[in-house]
């Protein structure tokens, strides 16, 4: 093939549509589909992963700082922690 005969079949292809209508009202976030349980719940989590995470940043300068096996145990904690709670929030 030739560069001419690539720009015409590029520019004669169909453009793909979307498969999910744009005017669905039920893909829409609203009030009333954060207030449930399980949003809390996800929000929650997801707030103390974060926190989880800075605690161990902190932990890892001070870990940085002076190593004791008990310094690495938390910052084992703090960040094993945090992400499994961040899944948690995620899911």
């Amino acid at each position: 093939m030739t560069l001419p005969q690539l720009d015409s079949e590029l520019t004669t292809a169909p453009r793909p549509t979307s498969a999910v209508p744009t005017d669905d009202r039920s893909r829409t976030l609203g009030w009333e589909r954060v207030r449930g349980r399980v949003t809390s719940w996800a929000l929650v989590a997801a707030s103390v992963a974060a926190l989880g995470e800075t605690a161990g940043t902190v932990v890892a300068g001070r870990v940085a700082e002076r190593p004791t096996g008990m310094a690495v145990q938390l910052l084992a904690l703090c960040l094993i922690g945090g992400a499994v709670l961040d899944t948690m929030g995620r899911t």
